[in-house]
Formats: C-alpha cells, structure tokens, sequence
C-alpha cells in the first residue's frame, strides 16, 4: 500500500512531500530496522547527519552518502550542505540523537539546493508530531 499525507497529494506542498510504502512482509526482520522521531530544534541544529541513498549520477545500484552538519531548522525542514542528486530523495536524514534511538531519522531528504533562509543548502521534510502519527497511523492500515 502507499501513503502520502493529503498536503502533498492535493496540493505538491514542499512541507508535505513524504510518503510510505507498506509492505506484505516483514522485511525489518531481515535487514533491520531504522528508528524516527520528532526533536526539539535545540537537539538537532548542528547537529551531524547522514544521507545515504541511490544518486542517479553515480553506477547504477550503488548506495553513495556523507555526512555533515544541520546548518538550520524551521518547524517542518531541515537545512545542511550534504551533497545529494536525483535519486536520493526519500532518503533519511538521520544520526544519534539519544539512547532510545540509535541511529534516528528525524527528517526526509526532498530538495536539491534552494531557498532563502540557507542558501546553498539542501533540505528535508522534517520529522514532527505529525509525521510520526502519519507514519504510526499507515503503519495499522
């Protein structure tokens, strides 16, 4: 089954742009599993992350990633300077942030280099409240 929140599906809003796909196995049970969550700004700004993901400029099957810092935060994106290409959007956003989630998504690789606040910076839709409910909600479907 596949899931996006109705602010994407009937308006293509950046702040909405994340989705699941549910499948009919449980595959975490094999390869593991990745923890999410929602965090206070002051837990994530400059804070290092990770991007990992299957970029469209590089062997074809090949995962590709780097880390940097969250260069700013604002209530439903991220911002940092990871170098990312077509191909890697959906990727997680992700790094230790606690003991109960190790490592921890806490936002959705979307946006190639734009914007105002941090120019020069790509983004990612951010983990909130929301989206964990989103995500918990799919999940029971």
């Amino acid at each position: 089954m596949l899931f996006a929140p109705s602010g994407w599906t009937s308006g293509e809003d950046e702040l909405f742009d994340y989705g699941a796909i549910k499948l009919d196995t449980p595959l975490g049970n094999t390869v593991g599993w990745l923890g999410y969550g929602a965090k206070l700004d002051e837990n994530v700004v400059k804070r290092n992350v990770r991007i990992f993901g299957y970029p469209s400029d590089k062997p074809q099957g090949t995962m590709w990633g780097t880390r940097r810092d969250i260069k700013g935060v604002e209530d439903q994106k991220l911002y940092y300077k990871i170098d990312t290409f077509g191909g890697q959007s959906g990727s997680p956003v992700y790094g230790k942030l606690s003991n109960s989630c190790q490592p921890c998504a806490f936002g959705i690789h979307a946006y190639g280099v734009g914007g105002v606040t941090y120019p020069g910076s790509n983004s990612a839709t951010r983990v909130t409240d929301t989206v964990v409910a989103n995500l918990l909600f799919w999940a029971s479907q």
